[in-house]
């Protein structure tokens, strides 16, 4: 339709889908990008045939990660069909390529992966994990050793070795390698070129010497390797795992001081060794203590240790020694026949205090000790009895045996009780494999067994118990306080945990069947809950629908009063109003309070809320003054909400801090003082107001001069227009983007001239919001004749509304001055999107005239949608019984160059 007035009507029968019905192709990009990472490469690339928008998104992802679960069907699939698939989604792709996984089963070591190295090491790749299953070994390309970017290498069964002129990588954090074919000499190499290398893990690896050297290393794993380790300037080196096989002696390097030289590492937190590392070290002869103290140490770890052989208990003793700061120790005992028989050799072994000397030992900060695969041999339970003497803050000492049954258990157990203790509080457990026992033990050597033949589950099985105490109250809190007491039921250790919750939330949630519980159980349960719990209570919210006024809630307030409260809500459902005790008052440290059905009478001397971030008053009855002197004794106060209030002449509303008001209340007259924070305000007072008083509302605006969101009804509009209608607000409202009004009568001379004048004075407004007024009076207006003429009031000539993008106006009648207003706003607003405008069935003077109207209307924005929506009652409809509100819809697509009306055929039906 020509701008001319020709029309045109296009019919679609397809319904069009709501604006919010696909918020996440509208994010940024790059949260797209974060969205598509977290799924699997198979899955990014099926979002592009969603639409358009997704159609290249997955292409731009700076990861492809190419596992089994990328390629479901590799188990079938052939070699060329999975490189297939590979090509394709590398030709596709755009961008840099900062993680690259090749991880397949079915994928064999080829030399078309030669080709995919090379294609990332021109795409800035950082991390690359390379793992082949079948086939022999793969032979890294020398494209490999050119990413001079390369942060984390992952690589299984490849064979390494670089092209001549490698220097290393320069960025590289994190190197694992595993089933690696790899020199001795060039492993050492390479780790002594990468500057800043942290984290080393090396498994399955041949090789006869190994010299790590690296400034910055502080992490090393070696699993399952075949040669001897030399640490050398390793500073930061903090964490330690070595499990050799084998390891090999040569003459020109001795194992035992190549293998552990501790000067290397001196800041060591965790040194986790076994067997064949200690028969290293021990070849040469264990001394007294280690050459260097291992001052930083706090865990150590040692597998497959024999009990029965003295060099290797001696080196145990020696670490243990020569660590004064040591907190944890895990032992794995061996459990190899020659061990086992040893215990009936006819040479005894010496016991292990009798090997050293012991009186200068101290293990002043070890807590927890564990000692699996214990078979109850003398030298066993003489290191044991060691360690009870030596720790003074022991805590905790699990004793795993190998076998479910042990012999003479009992005899253990009288052992263990009859040792020397330092630790008053050291708990001892045994455990099998499916019985368990524990012993706490006293100071004075007496002892209880907490527990007999017992099933153990998995040491798996529940991870949530062991989690820390905040863990466990933020979990607990997340469900209602019934299921959070329920807890108590599933363990010891659970028992009292709910008891420490710092909230105490009494809702319809607590107690669901409330309508069959009378008020006397309601209050006993009430009561025990809170005769159980222990410690602060943060937050209490009281909101039952069965519970009426009376005295016991004074005991529950004092209680809470008393327990740091912070967020108190108390909400009185039947009855009379409650009058809040003063108790309340003292509460020194609460920064939320919602009250429902209350007296707020607060006592002498009452100096305020001085923490308060959020007030909220529903039927409250109050006097204006101590609402007024409440508000402005708070001055945190950021919230403040009134619904339904007692009538109050006047309030004063005094907030530096304030920034959201909102009052829907039988108010006379309401002023902001000193609110220079306010942001949003909603006022809808339910009384009429007094022309004097109401005058001075037009000051309000000029007291907020940092609103954004402004909601009125037709009572504060009166008001504002009482004493006359300035043409601007003494204040320009630059920061205001939203107005709602509600009631708005067009044919009200004054009200359309606080509209006008709000607009006006409010230049970067972004939306309008009208409901027209539904009264019976102004239905009658339709047939009235009106002169009120917008190009005449106050000059419409200076309004511009050049951010205004949306405008919405409900239970409009189709009259004049609703269709020269809408004619207004079209005229001035340069950026409008999307205009709604709902007619009544009732009052509509003709839908096509109304529609002919808009499409002659001139439009200042080239784009602007406006949108039709007829409602009425069906209730009269045979076919719609049952439902009370259908809709009619008829969209109107306005253009500056050429109008066009669409109509929607059908009924949109109420969910």
């Amino acid at each position: 339709m020509m701008k001319t007035g020709s029309s045109r009507y296009t019919k679609n029968k397809r319904t069009m889908s709501s604006s919010t019905s696909d918020i996440i192709s509208y994010l940024p990009c790059n949260v797209l990008e974060k969205i598509l990472m977290c799924l699997t490469l198979r899955d990014a690339v099926r979002t592009s045939v969603l639409s358009k928008r997704w159609r290249h998104i997955w292409t731009t992802l700076p990861q492809l990660v190419f596992d089994n679960t990328f390629y479901k069907e590799c188990t079938v699939a052939t070699r060329n069909n999975l490189m297939m698939t590979i090509y394709q989604v590398l030709l596709q792709h755009r961008g840099p390529i900062l993680k690259f996984t090749v991880s397949l089963m079915a994928l064999e070591s080829c030399p078309q992966i030669d080709q995919l190295i090379h294609f990332v090491s021109k795409n800035g790749i950082q991390e690359l994990t390379l793992y082949f299953f079948n086939g022999g070994p793969y032979k890294l390309p020398s494209s490999l050793f050119s990413c001079g970017d390369i942060t984390r290498l992952d690589l299984f069964s490849c064979v390494f070795k670089p092209a001549p002129g490698f220097k290393g990588f320069g960025n590289l954090l994190c190197l694992k390698l595993d089933k690696v074919v790899i020199a001795g000499d060039t492993l050492s190499s390479l780790i002594s070129a990468c500057p800043l290398l942290e984290r080393l893990t090396i498994q399955r690896t041949y090789f006869n010497y190994l010299e790590i050297v690296a400034l910055n290393l502080r992490f090393v794993r070696l699993s399952r390797l075949y040669g001897s380790i030399c640490f050398k300037n390793t500073p930061h080196l903090a964490r330690v795992s070595m499990h050799l096989v084998l390891p090999l002696v040569s003459k020109d390097r001795e194992t035992s001081g190549s293998v552990m030289h501790s000067g290397t590492f001196p800041a060591v937190e965790l040194l986790e060794l076994d067997y064949y590392h200690l028969k290293a070290v021990v070849a040469g002869g264990v001394p007294n203590r280690h050459p260097n103290r291992l001052s930083h140490l706090k865990i150590l770890k040692l597998h497959i240790i024999c009990f029965e052989k003295v060099d290797e208990i001696s080196m145990v003793l020696c670490l243990i020694r020569s660590s004064p700061n040591l907190e944890k120790i895990k032992i794995k005992i061996s459990n190899d026949s020659s061990c086992y028989f040893s215990m009936f050799a006819l040479d005894p072994v010496p016991e292990p205090l009798e090997v050293q000397g012991w009186s200068d030992i101290s293990l002043n900060q070890l807590r927890e000790v564990e000692i699996h695969r214990v078979s109850g041999t003398r030298p066993e339970l003489d290191f044991i009895e060691v360690l009870l003497a030596k720790s003074p803050i022991l805590e905790r000492l699990l004793i795993k045996f190998e076998s479910e049954e042990v012999s003479e258990e009992s005899r253990i157990l009288k052992e263990l009780i009859r040792f020397k203790r330092l630790s008053p509080d050291a708990e001892i457990t045994l455990r099998n494999r499916e019985e368990f026992f524990a012993c706490t033990m006293r100071k004075k050597g007496s002892s209880r067994i907490t527990g007999t033949k017992r099933k153990m589950p998995d040491s798996t099985s529940d991870i949530i118990s062991h989690l820390p105490g905040n863990v466990l109250d933020k979990i607990l809190m997340c469900l209602p306080i019934q299921d959070a007491v329920r807890t108590s039921l599933l363990s010891r250790e659970w028992r009292y945990v709910w008891v420490k919750l710092p909230q105490l939330v009494f809702d319809e949630m607590f107690f669901r069947d409330l309508n069959k519980t009378m008020h006397a159980k309601l209050l006993m349960i009430i009561y025990k809950v809170m005769f159980l719990h222990r410690g602060q209570i943060i937050k209490f919210a009281l909101s039952l629908a069965g519970l009426e006024s009376c005295s016991e809630i004074d005991q529950w307030i004092l209680y809470v009063s008393n327990n740091d409260i912070q967020d108190f809500t108390l909400r009185i459902w039947k009855g009379k109003l409650y009058k809040l005790p003063s108790s309340l008052y003292t509460c020194s440290l609460l920064k939320h309070l919602s009250l429902c059905s209350c007296m707020l009478k607060p006592p002498p001397g009452f100096e305020g809320f001085t923490r308060l971030l959020s007030l909220n008053l529903d039927e409250v009855e109050i006097a204006d003054d101590v609402l007024s002197s409440l508000i402005s004794s708070c001055p945190l106060l950021e919230q403040l909400t009134l619904n339904n209030s007692t009538s109050l002449n006047s309030l004063e509303v005094i907030g530096p801090n304030l920034k959201s008001v909102c009052c829907f209340s039988h108010i006379r007259s309401i002023c902001f003082t000193n609110t220079s924070h306010l942001a949003n305000v909603s006022l809808y007072l339910k009384g009429a107001k007094d022309g004097g008083e109401i005058s001075s509302s037009v000051v309000l605006l000029d007291s907020i001069p940092v609103i954004e969101f402004l909601e009125l009804d037709f009572r504060y509009v009166k008001g504002l227009a009482a004493c006359g209608v300035p043409t601007r607000l003494p204040a320009t409202l630059n920061n205001l983007k939203k107005i709602v009004l509600y009631d708005i009568c067009f044919d009200e001379r004054d009200e359309v001239s606080v509209l006008i004048c709000l607009i006006r004075s409010s230049p970067n407004l972004e939306k309008i919001t009208i409901h027209v007024s539904s009264d019976l009076f102004f239905f009658f207006s339709l047939f009235m004749i009106v002169d009120l003429d917008f190009s005449e009031l106050h000059g419409c000539s200076d309004v511009s509304l050049n951010q205004l993008r949306k405008v919405d106006m409900k239970n409009v009648s189709g009259t004049k001055l609703e269709l020269e207003f809408i004619k207004l706003l079209l005229e001035k607003s340069l950026m409008l999107e999307t205009m709604l405008i709902e007619l009544k069935a009732e009052n509509v003077a003709g839908e096509s005239r109304i529609v002919e109207e808009l499409t002659r209307f001139r439009r200042a924005s080239p784009q602007a949608e406006m949108i039709l929506l007829r409602i009425f009652d069906a209730a009269s409809s045979p076919t719609f019984i049952n439902r009370s509100v259908w809709r009619s819809c008829v969209r109107v697509l306005l253009f500056a160059a050429e109008a066009r009306i669409q109509t929607v055929d059908g009924v949109l039906h109420p969910p």
